[in-house]
C-alpha cells in the first residue's frame, strides 16, 4: 500500500512539479487512512471469525473503530507535517543541484 501511495508521490512531485511538503503531507495522511482501514477490516474479519456472525459484537467493533478514526487521522497529520518537512527540504537541495 505505501509504495502505490509514494510512489504516486514521487511521480506527482518530478513530473507535475508540486510542492514537496504538502505532497507528501498529503501522502502521509493516505497512508494512516489506509492503514486505519486495513486495520478496521482485520480486526472484524478476526472477530467474526472467532466469535461467528454476532451482529451486536460487529457493531460495537465498528462503533469503537469510527470513534477512534480522529485519533488516527491526528497521528497521521503529525507524521506528516514532520517527514513531508524533512522530505520537502530534502527534495529541494536535491532540485537546485
Amino acid at each position: 500500500m505505501s509504495y502505490l501511495i509514494f510512489g504516486k508521490v514521487g511521480e506527482t512531485i518530478i513530473n507535475r512539479n508540486e510542492k514537496p511538503f504538502w505532497t507528501t503531507y498529503i501522502g502521509f495522511i493516505k497512508l494512516w487512512f489506509g492503514i486505519f482501514i486495513m486495520n478496521m477490516l482485520f480486526e472484524l474479519v478476526i472477530n467474526t471469525i472467532n466469535y461467528n456472525l454476532n451482529l451486536k459484537l460487529l457493531g460495537i467493533g465498528l462503533l469503537m473503530w469510527i470513534v477512534s478514526l480522529p485519533l488516527f487521522l491526528v497521528i497521521g497529520a503529525i507524521h506528516g507535517l514532520t517527514s513531508g518537512w524533512f522530505i520537502g527540504k530534502e527534495i529541494e537541495l536535491k532540485k537546485n543541484k
